[in-house]
């Protein structure tokens, strides 16, 4: 990670893909995980984020880094939930590792 990376803020996610099924998604990216999560934002993450999955169904955490970014980026969640959203993956995958 450069000091660049460091000062904007930007954190280098594991590309090691793990399975997780859509169920898990939709789970982990729930209201009652993210409360400030609209049903409509979180039904847009849960689609963007299986759809990002590779045929196997597995996932990396930068994939979905990438794919919250995007939605962020297209003013569909806000900073704040992506951040969120990200805690719960990271702990997801900590735990299964």
């Amino acid at each position: 990670m450069s000091f660049l990376d460091v000062f904007l803020g930007i954190r280098h996610y594991s590309q090691n893909q793990l399975l997780i099924s859509r169920e898990e998604i939709d789970d982990l990216v729930s209201q009652s995980a993210i409360p400030s999560l609209t049903s409509s934002e979180e039904r847009l993450v849960e689609k963007a984020l299986d759809e990002r999955r590779l045929g196997d169904g597995r996932i990396s955490l930068a994939q979905i880094d990438e794919t919250l970014r995007k939605l962020e980026k297209e003013k569909h969640i806000s900073v704040h939930d992506r951040e969120a959203l990200m805690k719960i993956f990271v702990r997801f995958f900590e735990k299964k590792s």
